[in-house]
């Protein structure tokens, strides 16, 4: 089974349902964008996601990317580098939540996608 990898984040609005988001650097499977009425061949010419060739890949992208979530919007505040940044900066990730601090440590986090904040825990 083929798996399709975000490039970047898509919201679908649909008549009498809740939206539906696919996050970049998610991955999802075909049926994931029927069920939001998305034509995958579409979002693959339009370069918004790629395929992830098997279950293989996808099992291991999930075992070596941690994932950490907001607790509010759910949105994963792991970011995956592109291959540049990655060798510029000799990493494969980093977290994107702000660290809140009292000019001596951070007491709490801050989500950059919904701008809510909790408590750092100890």
């Amino acid at each position: 089974m083929s798996y399709y990898q975000m490039l970047d984040n898509v919201h679908v609005f649909i008549r009498n349902r809740d939206q539906i988001n696919f996050w970049e650097q998610e991955l999802y499977r075909k049926e994931d964008f029927s069920e939001a009425c998305i034509d995958v061949g579409l979002l693959l010419k339009e370069g918004l996601c790629r395929i992830v060739k098997s279950d293989e890949e996808k099992v291991k992208n999930e075992k070596e990317t941690p994932k950490e979530y907001c607790p509010f919007c759910g949105r994963n505040l792991i970011r995956v580098l592109s291959e540049q940044e990655q060798k510029k900066n000799n990493l494969r990730y980093v977290s994107e939540k702000v660290g809140i601090s009292n000019w001596d440590s951070v007491f709490a986090w801050k989500c950059p996608y919904c701008s809510k904040t909790w408590e750092r825990e100890i």
